[in-house]
């Protein structure tokens, strides 16, 4: 379950009048299942969406969240040396910190969710003295994409309890092809947000797609500029120059964390002189992934969809950047 569903959730019970709590995995050590920053929301009766550990801890925290008072902050310590830790199922090797924090306010769960529904990086500080939500103004964006903005949270007990959650990734695809298909299938299990684009009637069928697609029958340049950002991916796979070059050209103008185009190494070396005569610079088409993807040997749309969601997901993550 991705961020946002977990946001809106929580947001939605709170509308209905629900007190809801949220647990967030402070601390990890050895082999945690969850990383830091990982959230679970509780209900008063007991429901519960996320996790803080991938099932190896959540009955300990939900039964702490429904047995201590609503108003109370809380630490919970799993270690695997400790009896407590065995008796959970903690027992791959790792240790995790949660922190329980008092009941949110229907208001701060609508503005986390409606930041993320507009795909805009937001962040909740919360302190001994309340919570407060953060846009992505209060950060520095020294970097592109900032540092913090690639994690999927960043938890800072020691410094304002800082909860930091990266606005959704959204993949901006040229070409309602197979491997697009493949492509927006796995992204969307993986919680990205997938804009398939393609101005051909043929291939733009919205029945060749899953729901949760947004497909739009379009030439790239005609695209809103609100659809393009730095947490968006942008990946042509159309093969069509006409359809594919003008999509590379707005990740460019964008500043999106990912550009990636379908091609041999003697088609990326063409499609490098087109862009430089389309008005790119020389760091622009070097920015460009082509051979799309990770390096894995892929044969067939499938296998491809996936070399090139591991490699967004890669550059995303900054494990090489």
């Amino acid at each position: 379950m991705n961020d946002l569903i977990l946001w809106q959730q929580a947001a939605a019970w709170a509308a209905q009048g629900h007190t809801v709590r949220l647990a967030v995995v402070a601390q990890t050590w050895g082999s945690a299942p969850c990383p830091q920053g990982s959230v679970m929301m509780v209900r008063e009766d007991g429901h519960f969406v996320g996790s803080v550990s991938g099932g190896c801890v959540e009955g300990a925290v939900l039964r702490a969240m429904l047995e201590q008072p609503s108003d109370l902050i809380q630490t919970l310590e799993f270690k695997v040396s400790t009896e407590d830790a065995w008796a959970v199922g903690l027992a791959c090797g790792g240790e995790v910190s949660v922190q329980l924090w008092p009941a949110l306010g229907a208001t701060i769960w609508e503005a986390m969710a409606s930041h993320m529904v507009a795909n805009e990086p937001v962040a909740l500080r919360l302190t001994d003295e309340g919570a407060h939500v953060l846009d992505a103004h209060a950060f520095g964006e020294s970097q592109s994409p900032p540092h913090w903005l690639r994690r999927s949270g960043i938890y800072d007990s020691e410094d304002g309890a800082l909860l930091t959650r990266a606005g959704r990734v959204r993949l901006i695809i040229s070409g309602a092809v197979h491997i697009a298909q493949a492509l927006c299938t796995m992204a969307l299990c993986a919680g990205f947000e997938c804009v398939v684009v393609d101005p051909r009637p043929a291939f733009a069928q919205a029945a060749r797609f899953e729901a949760g697609v947004t497909l739009l029958g379009s030439w790239p340049q005609e695209l809103p500029e609100s659809t393009f950002g730095r947490t968006c991916a942008v990946i042509a796979v159309s093969h069509d120059p006409k359809i594919d070059d003008p999509l590379l050209m707005r990740g460019f103008e964008a500043q999106s964390f990912y550009v990636g185009a379908l091609g041999s190494r003697k088609n990326q070396a063409r499609r490098q002189a087109r862009l430089l005569a389309l008005g790119a610079t020389a760091q622009d088409v070097e920015r460009v992934d082509g051979p799309i993807g990770l390096d894995i040997g892929a044969l067939g749309a499938p296998e491809i969809a996936v070399s090139i969601l591991a490699k967004v997901i890669d550059v995303w993550r900054g494990a090489r950047t």
